[in-house]
């Protein structure tokens, strides 16, 4: 028998994977949380400019960083928002995108430790 889903991600991922399983996909958004934290902060630090210099973006710059940690940021708390009220099983096919975007964090804090 078939019941669909749980309408909720976290008792969705805790039915589908256990409690070790919910315990592992909220350390998920704590350490990707902790990570847009430490970019934050390590970005006031940079010596980098703040304003690109000549034509185009200057990827280096604090400012820049600091704008992509806000867009992550909120997307990412825009996906735990959601979660509460619906779920995208973690094998569907959309929830691909919840997995880049746990990428582009991870990238983006391994570039800002390299560059600060």
């Amino acid at each position: 028998m078939d019941f669909g889903h749980a309408h909720n991600e976290y008792l969705q991922a805790a039915l589908d994977l256990g409690l070790p399983g919910l315990i592992a996909f909220l350390a998920i958004y704590l350490v990707s949380f902790w990570m847009l934290a430490q970019t934050w902060g390590s970005s006031w630090h940079a010596a980098g400019p703040d304003i690109g210099q000549g034509p185009g973006l200057n990827w280096g710059s604090p400012l820049v960083v600091r704008c992509l940690v806000v867009g992550l940021g909120a997307g990412l708390f825009a996906h735990a928002a959601f979660g509460l009220f619906d779920a995208v099983a973690l094998g569907a096919k959309p929830g691909i995108l919840f997995w880049m975007l746990l990428g582009l964090i991870a990238a983006l804090y391994q570039w800002q430790q390299k560059i600060a």
